[in-house]
C-alpha cells in the first residue's frame, strides 16, 4: 500500500469523522517544517492524531483507538489503512527509544491486569518518562482510585516535535 497526502488518507474516514478534513488541514498548516526528517504529510499525521477537538468522541485518536480495541478490529480498520500507513510510516521513521515509561488511569485495574505478565495494548497509548507529569492533577494526581503503569519499553517513540 503506498503512502498517500494526509489529505487522500483521511478521505475514507469522513463518514466516521465528519471534521477530520478541517482539522487535518489545521496539523498540515502547523507542520510545515517539520523535525527528525518527516515529511509534512507524516508530521502532520502525528499532529491530527494527538489533536482534540469537540465532541471527544468524534476525535480521531479516541476513535482510532476505540476500534483498535474493538473484537470486530479487522472489520472495523478498512477505513482507517491508508492514514495508519501514513501515521505508522511517520512513527517508524522517529528515533528508537529505550526507556521506561508510566501510563496513568483514574481507574482501578489491578483484577484486569497481573504484575509481571506480559500483556498487549491494541490501541495507542500516550506516556510520559516522568512519574512526576503523571502526578498532576491534569492526569493522574496524588489521590483517590488509580493505576499507574511501570512499561518498560524497547521500541518506544518520542512525538512532542509533531504534537
Amino acid at each position: 500500500m503506498p503512502l498517500v497526502s494526509l489529505e487522500k488518507a483521511v478521505e475514507p474516514l469522513v463518514s466516521i469523522l465528519p471534521a477530520v478534513q478541517s482539522h487535518a488541514y489545521v496539523a498540515k498548516q502547523m507542520c510545515d517544517s517539520p523535525a527528525d526528517g518527516l515529511t509534512t504529510d507524516e508530521s502532520a499525521s502525528i499532529m491530527l492524531y494527538t489533536m482534540g477537538w469537540e465532541p471527544l468522541n468524534k476525535c480521531l485518536y479516541v476513535v482510532l483507538n476505540d476500534t483498535l480495541r474493538s473484537s470486530e478490529r479487522q472489520q472495523k480498520l478498512k477505513p482507517w489503512y491508508l492514514f495508519l500507513r501514513l501515521f505508522l510510516n511517520a512513527l517508524f521513521r522517529l528515533p528508537l527509544l529505550s526507556k521506561t515509561a508510566y501510563r496513568g488511569v483514574r481507574l482501578d485495574l489491578s483484577k484486569r491486569y497481573t504484575e509481571g505478565k506480559t500483556i498487549v495494548w491494541w490501541g495507542f497509548s500516550s506516556c510520559t518518562t516522568a512519574v512526576s507529569v503523571l502526578q498532576s492533577e491534569q492526569f493522574l494526581g496524588m489521590t483517590g482510585t488509580r493505576t499507574m503503569f511501570t512499561l518498560q519499553c524497547q521500541s518506544a517513540r518520542n512525538i512532542r516535535n509533531h504534537s
